[in-house]
């Protein structure tokens, strides 16, 4: 029921991002406002992102990604949003209260104007830019992207070897045991149970 719900739902979401007002008229030019004040550039990926777990939810499938990759995914989509974000905002110099309003009010025209993460982002980039500056910034957020891509890379990498390892390693160990089960044993014979029972029964 959950996936369907979010299947639905984002579903119309991504409409009236795309069409803003033609299909919904006003609420969907509403939804879309309020899409890309919350998540800027990044709002059609976030809709498509849940309606890909809305479809998961519906096939009741196991995602064949680990959760590391999942958690290097995540981290690498939020990196991103952060640096592309503060690079939109840059050059401002407003409150806390101020830059939240003025990320939200960026979306309001489309995606040409919209900050880079929106509102959303903004909660994560206002503190950020305040302990470090926007090149401290830069600097520490590319480093940690950086290292989460090498990451993910080297583990994309990696899975298809090891993977094909365990699969060899198991049609070993099956192809033995099946070889020990046909194993005839030196000696042994096959009686017919007509030739037995003559051989058992008394003279």
């Amino acid at each position: 029921t959950l996936g369907v719900v979010l299947v639905l739902f984002s579903t119309l979401c991504l409409i009236c991002l795309i069409t803003g007002g033609l299909v919904f008229s006003k609420p969907g030019e509403h939804v879309r406002a309020f899409l890309h004040g919350a998540f800027g550039y990044f709002a059609y990926l976030v809709v498509i992102g849940v309606i890909a777990l809305g479809v998961k939810l519906i096939s009741d499938k196991k995602s064949k990604l680990s959760i590391k990759t999942w958690v290097t995914l995540t981290l690498a989509f939020v990196l991103a949003s952060i640096i592309t974000h503060i690079v939109t905002m840059s050059g401002t110099d407003l409150s806390f209260e101020e830059y939240i309003s003025l990320s939200y009010t960026m979306g309001q025209g489309g995606v040409s104007t919209s900050s880079g993460g929106g509102f959303v982002i903004a909660l994560i980039a206002t503190p950020i830019t305040s302990l470090l500056t926007e090149v401290g910034s830069y600097v520490v957020l590319g480093v940690l992207l950086a290292v989460d891509l090498y990451v993910l890379i080297v583990g994309y990498i990696n899975a298809p070897i090891l993977s094909g390892v365990k699969k060899k390693e198991k049609f070993k160990s099956s192809y033995v045991d099946e070889k020990i089960e046909d194993l005839q044993i030196e000696g042994e014979r096959e009686y017919p149970i007509a030739e037995a029972q003559e051989e058992l029964s008394p003279p």
